[in-house]
């Protein structure tokens, strides 16, 4: 393949991921009402998508030496190493994320600046580069740099890269077990784990002495099985990922023997124990409350439970007990904060029986159609108003 054959697919691929990037800033922007780690998480995959759709999407192994491989490869964790630093950090400390932690991008922009002139120079250059690395490989480009020379380059590219890891270590250690991360954290681990273990998968092969060639074909299958997986995860994170309708649909549980199936026509008697239970013993409060405790504790039918509750809020089970959660956030919690400052609301999210922070907000919103801090605030405000009267 002739190199203007070759600059021509780099520039239909670098085109095609920017135009994607764009396309899915707007969407996100306009479309995502999910907290800032929802959308933190989701650039992080979307990084992923980008790095090894540009490196495995051609058999070609020059796709190496294409100049933008340096945007999609080295620059993605630049940039994704940090903003995993910073959730982690969030998510252990409980700290908010103030203007002085935007300083942990500041290697990533250093490290644009500095190959600032490669990434936009003309056709012609590109073309003398991609031909210089074949005989010289990234040692050649990491001499071009407008700002550090290679010995600092590489201070800048490892040092930051191996603290904020080890760092992210750290934290998750700390936290003594890794089940206390919030569940959108874990699913975000999880799939890195899964990802690196995929991609080390052809360094193995190729250890065992299987043919380069060989090795380098199972290398893109894998990759691209990758990419594969990971823009699954990408296009479905609000129920994989997040965990938003992690409980099956409840209204439908099939042979369940009970001795009060003639309650079905006297859904009056029946809401009114549900009511009874929930207000003496508050089992919405615990994240693991399902359908099927209710059942066997009042051993009554789950479907006929479901039914009563739909004839008489418009809610299905699920969203019953999230309503529930908030009414009684609105009932005992509210009263008692004096200020929004000193409101840690993933602790309450957490006691009020939420999986998550983000599920609270997402809950909240539904239901009220603003914010629990903003909420908050509104209360605030009227109760001081009321007091100065």
């Amino acid at each position: 393949m002739s190199y203007f054959m070759e600059f021509i697919i780099y520039l239909l691929t670098s085109s095609i991921v920017f135009l994607t990037g764009v396309t899915l800033g707007i969407y996100v922007y306009y479309n995502f009402s999910k907290s800032l780690t929802h959308k933190a998480i989701s650039l992080l995959l979307f990084f992923l998508f980008v790095r090894f759709l540009s490196v495995h999407l051609y058999l070609d192994n020059n796709i190496y030496d294409y100049p933008h491989f340096l945007l999609v490869n080295h620059l993605t964790s630049r940039i994704g190493v940090p903003i995993v630093f910073l959730l982690v950090f969030y998510h252990t400390t409980k700290e908010k994320l103030h203007w002085v932690h935007y300083f942990h991008i500041i290697p990533f922009f250093l490290f644009i600046l500095n190959f600032w002139e490669i990434l936009f120079s003309s056709a012609q250059v590109k073309q003398e580069i991609m031909q210089a690395m074949e005989i010289e490989g990234y040692a050649y480009v990491w001499q071009l740099g407008a700002l550090f020379s290679p010995k600092q380059l590489e201070l800048l590219r490892v040092i930051p890269f191996y603290s904020y890891v080890a760092a992210i270590g750290y934290m998750v250690f700390k936290t003594g077990n890794f089940k206390k991360l919030p569940l959108h954290l874990q699913g975000f681990f999880r799939i890195v784990f899964w990802f690196l273990l995929a991609n080390l998968l052809p360094i193995i092969i190729s250890s065992l002495g299987f043919e380069q060639v060989g090795s380098f074909l199972v290398a893109n299958v894998v990759g691209l099985f990758t990419t594969l997986i990971i823009t699954v995860t990408f296009f479905f994170i609000p129920n994989f990922l997040f965990g938003l309708e992690n409980e099956p649909n409840l209204e439908y549980i099939e042979n369940v023997e009970t001795i009060y199936e003639t309650l079905e026509d006297d859904k009056d008697v029946l809401i009114f124990k549900v009511e009874e239970f929930m207000t003496e013993f508050k089992p919405f409060l615990s994240a693991e409350f399902s359908l099927k405790f209710l059942e066997k504790n009042l051993n009554i039918s789950g479907r006929y439970i479901s039914a009563a509750i739909k004839e008489k809020y418009q809610l299905n089970f699920k969203n019953y007990i999230n309503w529930l959660r908030i009414e009684y956030f609105k009932s005992v919690y509210l009263p008692m904060i004096t200020s929004s400052e000193q409101v840690n609301l993933e602790d309450i999210a957490n006691e009020l029986g939420f999986v998550s922070i983000n599920t609270f907000y997402i809950q909240f919103h539904k239901f009220l159609n603003t914010t629990p801090r903003a909420y908050i605030d509104q209360y605030l405000m009227s109760k001081a108003l009321i007091e100065t009267v």
